[in-house]
């Protein structure tokens, strides 16, 4: 399976799965391996200035893990049992700067900011599943609602 998104006139190829796969030819900015394979990748940008801060991806071995717009490792966050299979970013808390949203499969929502900080993390017994399957979501701001 070939993920694909742009940001900044840079495509980011994530391959997730273990078998070669044949890649059209393309002038690739960078590249990183995982033994585990990667889930999901999102870019973090400044909302006032639009600046690109980092790519956040998914390590399934490692947990989520920001690089920066040219590769280096940035930070990363460790999740327990399974891996988000998508990490979305949006200004969660209005301060102008995006936050990722994330969960793990111990029914944790996580909200970590641009530096790699959990602002906070919540167990939610019942609102998501425990188990070993990744788990995807879907950012959407609801009026009044705080964490």
């Amino acid at each position: 399976m070939l993920k694909r998104s742009t940001f900044e006139g840079i495509i980011l190829f994530i391959c997730i799965s273990t078998q070669a796969i044949a890649q059209p030819q393309a002038n690739v900015a960078w590249q990183k391996n995982s033994a585990d394979g990667f889930s999901g990748a999102n870019a973090v940008r400044d909302l006032k200035s639009g600046r690109t801060l980092g790519i956040v991806a998914c390590d399934v071995g490692q947990g989520l893990i920001c690089y920066t717009p040219e590769g280096q490792v940035v930070w990363n966050v460790p999740c327990q049992n399974h891996q988000p299979q998508s990490q979305p970013v949006a200004d969660v808390n209005k301060d102008g700067q995006e936050e990722i949203v994330a969960a793990d499969g111990h029914a944790h929502l996580l909200l970590i900011d641009k530096d790699g900080g959990v602002l906070w993390k919540l167990k939610q017994e019942g609102l998501f599943r425990q188990n070993r399957h990744r788990s995807s979501m879907i950012w959407i701001r609801m009026n009044g609602l705080k964490p």
